[in-house]
């Protein structure tokens, strides 16, 4: 049973000579080492074509390079960290904007008890 990389290569192969002229964008750099390995079966001579991964592809037509994982994780920790620290300083003006208002209810209903 041939696999699916294998027909794809003959169907391209009978449409062009060699596969120099080709590009192939694939979804991740395993499936790129499947092609090289059916390629290096099908091919004799010749040049292998370009083989890069979708998000290769990307950054190469867009000229956005995604960011290091590590100082995107530092760059929204602090974008995170401000929000918290704005979140926490509202929360305590509000409360104690109402301490005066829960004092009085709190007295009222203390002396409605008794």
């Amino acid at each position: 049973m041939k696999s699916f990389i294998s027909e794809i290569l003959n169907d391209i192969l009978t449409a062009h000579d060699s596969f120099e002229e080709c590009v192939f964008i694939l979804p991740s750099q395993r499936a790129g080492i499947f092609l090289r390995n059916e390629l290096k079966k099908k091919l004799t001579q010749g040049f292998l074509p370009q083989i890069v991964t979708i998000e290769h592809f990307i950054e190469n037509i867009s000229g956005i390079q995604k960011g290091d994982t590590i100082q995107l994780l530092f760059y929204f920790y602090k974008i995170y960290d401000n929000n918290l620290i704005k979140a926490i300083q509202t929360f305590i003006r509000a409360f104690i904007r109402n301490i005066p208002l829960n004092l009085r209810a709190i007295h009222r209903n203390h002396i409605k008890i008794q």
